[in-house]
């Protein structure tokens, strides 16, 4: 009888110590047990490190406080399975997802797959960010028992316009992936630069399946939701972080690629922008930020049109309206 697939997961923490437990919950749910389960602590200062020694059930890790990159590099290095799967602590898994993925991996001869998942934020159910991003698929791939291939070419389409899947979404071959596997200049889409390095630069394969096998939880500290803890910062990070990437990327790109990933980086720095719009009241907020917005000449033209666009003066509108409210207006009759 042929045995069963040997798969780590490595879950990282910091301060989560009761969704950490919820987390490794689902994980021992699995109708296709992992053979080991790795838990690196972040440097937690609540009781996780408390709760994590009692268990018998995990590997238990301790790092000072480095951030997620360097503690799942951390994880992995101590980890010994055939297939790796990295679980964010604030996530969930459903029963049948690492047996599904493994499956995947093994009927089709791929590298990694994720599956697609639903967003929980409080009580809403949303859908997630990659039915959007496939809908715009140039092709049809054949399905298998459910899954998809991604061909080459479509993958690195996907992959030059946005990150396919967060991390907790991926179950991965250990032999394909790249080293080291997380990049730890980064502390911002770091799962992205993972997937360029192993599906753009290392040319590995890639598949899906629409079939929603996991649940992301975003919450305050979680950088998925606005006005989260780090969303003050968030443009500025995203700006660093895509600086970092796209310097790693531009020898693997084409003229014609070059310039569609610049466009599309300047185009996050313009919704960001937008959004910072919205949620500011002073005049001076909002100069900077539409300032910031032009920082490349790309976006120039878009931003004028911007400007007459329904879309900023609903915004606009909004944020006059609420200056009014504060200062309401005072008519005198003579």
């Amino acid at each position: 009888m042929k045995p069963s697939p040997f798969v780590s997961v490595i879950i990282v923490s910091r301060n989560r110590a009761v969704m950490l437990e919820e987390a490794v919950e689902s994980v021992l749910s699995q109708t296709l047990l992992p053979g080991e389960i790795l838990v690196v602590d972040d440097g937690s200062d609540d009781n996780t490190r408390e709760r994590m020694e009692k268990r018998s059930d995990i590997l238990y890790f301790r790092q000072a406080p480095s951030g997620q990159v360097v503690a799942r590099n951390l994880g992995l290095s101590q980890s010994r399975g055939e297939y790796v799967a990295f679980l964010d602590s604030d996530d969930l898994w459903g029963p049948r997802f690492l047996e599904e993925a493994v499956r995947a991996l093994e009927s089709l001869s791929l590298d990694g797959v994720f599956s697609d998942w639903t967003v929980l934020n409080g009580s809403e159910r949303l859908s997630s960010s990659w039915k959007v991003l496939w809908s715009q698929r140039e092709g049809y791939p054949t399905e298998v028992k459910g899954w998809f291939g991604i061909a080459p070419r479509e993958a690195r389409r996907i992959l030059l316009k946005a990150c396919p899947a967060p991390t907790s979404a991926w179950v991965f071959r250990r032999s394909a992936l790249p080293f080291p596997v997380w990049n730890e200049r980064l502390d911002w889409g770091e799962d992205w630069a993972l997937q360029i390095d192993l599906f753009l630069r290392g040319k590995g394969t890639m598949g899906f399946t629409m079939e929603k096998l996991w649940e992301k939880r975003v919450g305050k500290d979680n950088l998925s939701l606005p006005g989260g803890a780090y969303r003050e910062n968030l443009h500025k990070r995203i700006e660093r972080n895509l600086d970092v990437l796209f310097a790693e990327l531009q020898p693997l790109l084409t003229r014609r690629e070059r310039r569609a990933f610049q466009r599309h980086y300047s185009e996050n720095d313009l919704n960001s922008a937008l959004a910072a719009l919205r949620r500011e009241t002073s005049l001076s907020s909002l100069s900077r930020m539409a300032l910031e917005s032009l920082r490349h000449p790309l976006l120039a033209a878009k931003m004028v049109r911007l400007f007459f666009s329904r879309r900023l003066s609903r915004v606009l509108k909004r944020v006059l309206s609420q200056k009014q409210e504060r200062f309401p207006v005072r008519r005198y009759q003579s």
